[in-house]
């Protein structure tokens, strides 16, 4: 596996907290070009901070595919289910996510998920 294409959970953070900053910084309705380019350099400039401050284990090339993909789904679940109501405090449209029961589900199940995927990137798809 190359370095380029190896990442961990926190890069997975790194990118849902560019989202938010980039739909924060956004007016709504936005230009359908403006926020591509505003969520694409936001995105790529915190998983270039994160990188920079903080380095990726190697990976392990012996890790099964299924693994792997299992990884990426439950990560991405997590990052949904914990960025879902911080993007709802900028975007006025997502009254849904503001409620306080949705909100304490939402962020605790997007927590466990997000251990998960964790303890799944470390003990199995990275070298000791």
């Amino acid at each position: 596996m190359e370095d380029r294409i190896n990442f961990d959970t926190l890069d997975i953070l790194a990118a849902a907290i560019g989202v938010i900053c980039a739909f924060s910084l956004l007016p709504f309705p936005a230009e359908r070009g403006t926020e591509r380019t505003v969520v694409g350099l936001s995105v790529f400039a915190m998983v270039a901070v994160k990188r920079f401050l903080i380095t990726t284990k190697k990976p392990n090339p012996n890790s099964n595919a299924g693994i792997r993909l299992a990884y990426l789904f439950i990560a991405f679940i997590g990052t949904v289910c914990v960025g879902l109501p911080l993007v709802a405090i900028f975007v006025d449209s997502m009254t849904e996510f503001r409620e306080g029961g949705v909100v304490k589900v939402m962020l605790g199940f997007g927590i466990i998920l997000l251990l998960i995927a964790t303890f799944i990137d470390r003990r199995l798809l990275k070298l000791p």
